[in-house]
C-alpha cells in the first residue's frame, strides 16, 4: 500500500477513482477514509444513474479531484444532499468541478460539495448544476463551520424555506470563506438569501467574495455588514481584470490555484488553470 506524507500527516492512497461505478462504490462505502486519500483519475458523467445519494458518513481524509469533472449527477434525498453528507474537521476536498447536476433535500443542508463543511473546501467549482433544499442551501456547501477558498457557482440555488447562498446557505462563527465567487440565482421564502451567503454569522470571514448583478440584492442576507463582496456585472466577471484580481488573491496561498478563463467552458467565466 503507497503511503504519502501530505500536509503533515500520512496518508495512505487506498482509493482512486476513474469510472463512474467506481465513483458509487465510494459514496455507497458509508465509511469516513480517516487517515486516507481519494483521488479521481478521469472525469466521471453519473448521468447512467437514476438517483445518487452523498456519501452517508462524514468524510474524513482527503479527497482530490486532480482538476476533474463530475458531470450529470441527479440527488433527490430526505438526507443532507451534496457529494459528501459532511466533512470533518481534519477533512479535505479539493480540485474538484461539478457539472449539470441536480442536487434536491427535503431536509435540512444542501450544497453540490457538502451538506456540511467543517473541513476544508478548495479549488473546487459548480458549474451550472442547481441546489435545493428546506433550510441551508448553498452552491458549495449548505452550511460552512471551517473554510471554503478559491472557489466559484454558476448555479441556482433555492431554499424552500430559509438561508440560500450562492457558496454557502450559512458560514458560523470562526468560519471563513475567501477568493470565491458566484453567478447563480439564489432565493428563499423570506430576506435570509444572499447572492454568497445566506448569512454571514458574528465572528465569521467573508472576504474577496463577486457576485453577479442580478442574482441577488446582496452579498449576505442575514449580517450583510459583516460581509466584504463586490456585486459586478457579467461582462466585469468574464474580464481578463478579473482573473487577474483572482490569481493575486490565489498567489498568498500556495495550495491555491490559478484562473483562466476559456471560453468553450462555464459559460466564459473563470475557471481554474491546470
Amino acid at each position: 500500500m503507497l503511503v504519502e506524507f501530505q500536509g503533515g500527516i500520512d496518508v495512505k492512497v487506498t482509493t482512486k477513482i476513474s469510472t463512474p461505478e467506481q465513483f458509487m462504490n465510494f459514496l455507497e462505502s458509508a465509511r469516513n477514509y480517516e487517515g486516507e486519500k481519494v483521488e479521481l483519475t478521469n472525469d466521471i458523467d453519473m448521468s447512467g444513474y437514476s438517483n445518487v445519494e452523498a456519501l452517508s458518513v462524514s468524510f474524513a481524509g482527503i479527497f482530490d479531484g486532480n482538476g476533474y469533472t463530475i458531470s450529470n449527477i441527479n440527488m433527490n434525498t430526505t438526507k443532507r444532499a451534496g457529494i459528501f453528507y459532511g466533512i470533518e474537521t481534519e477533512g479535505v476536498v479539493k480540485n474538484l468541478n461539478v457539472e449539470n447536476s441536480t442536487f434536491i433535500s427535503t431536509g435540512s443542508r444542501a450544497g453540490c460539495i457538502a451538506g456540511n463543511n467543517k473541513g476544508t473546501i478548495i479549488n473546487c467549482g459548480n458549474i451550472n448544476s442547481s441546489v435545493t433544499g428546506t433550510t441551508y442551501a448553498g452552491g458549495i456547501a449548505g452550511t460552512n463551520n471551517s473554510i471554503i477558498k478559491n472557489c466559484f457557482n454558476t448555479g441556482n440555488v433555492t431554499a424552500t424555506e430559509y438561508l440560500a447562498g450562492g457558496i454557502a446557505g450559512q458560514t458560523s462563527e470562526g468560519s471563513k470563506i475567501t477568493n470565491v465567487y458566484s453567478t447563480g440565482v439564489t432565493s428563499a421564502q423570506d430576506s435570509s438569501n444572499g447572492a454568497i451567503v445566506g448569512d454571514c454569522t458574528d465572528s465569521s470571514t467573508l472576504e474577496n467574495a463577486y457576485w453577479q448583478t442580478g442574482t441577488n440584492e446582496k452579498g449576505s442576507g442575514y449580517h450583510n455588514e459583516l460581509a466584504i463582496t463586490e456585486e459586478m456585472t457579467e461582462e466585469q466577471l468574464k474580464s481578463n481584470e478579473f482573473v487577474e484580481k483572482l490569481n493575486n488573491n490565489a498567489n498568498t496561498d500556495p495550495d491555491l490555484k490559478n484562473w483562466k478563463i476559456d471560453n468553450t467552458k462555464n459559460g466564459g467565466y473563470p475557471i481554474f488553470a491546470q
